[in-house]
């Protein structure tokens, strides 16, 4: 398989993985891409509660990225915790959208190839 074949297909597997996020009809998502002969993605995986001795521990470790590197991450606000993995709202949305559109400019993506490799 040639490397834009390859390319081609990690880009349409990324699409699909954001649309499957985006859908409000999981189960409807995938049955349609099945019928178009497509794979769907992987359902998440339930994420399962840290017990109290992990929760701890994990208390104790540093961040290291972000508004607050070098804090423990008991000491980082929850809030800034939870909008590390909530979905994005209101303007980080559609902030966050106009980014993935930019970084598929084909002269910022060929930048950003670059830059991977």
């Amino acid at each position: 398989m040639t490397d834009a074949k390859v390319r081609a297909r990690i880009a349409a597997r990324r699409w699909a993985e954001e649309s499957h996020a985006a859908a409000d009809d999981k189960p409807a998502f995938v049955q349609r891409v099945m019928e178009l002969g497509g794979t769907a993605p992987k359902p998440d995986k339930p994420i399962v509660p840290m017990t109290d001795e992990e929760a701890v521990a994990f208390e104790a470790e540093t961040v290291f990225f972000g508004s607050h590197p070098g804090w423990t991450v008991n000491d980082t606000p929850l809030s800034y915790l939870a909008n590390l993995v909530d979905p994005p709202k209101g303007r980080m949305a559609e902030f966050l959208d106009k980014v993935r559109r930019y970084l598929r400019n084909p002269e910022v993506k060929a930048l950003l190839e670059e830059d991977e490799s």
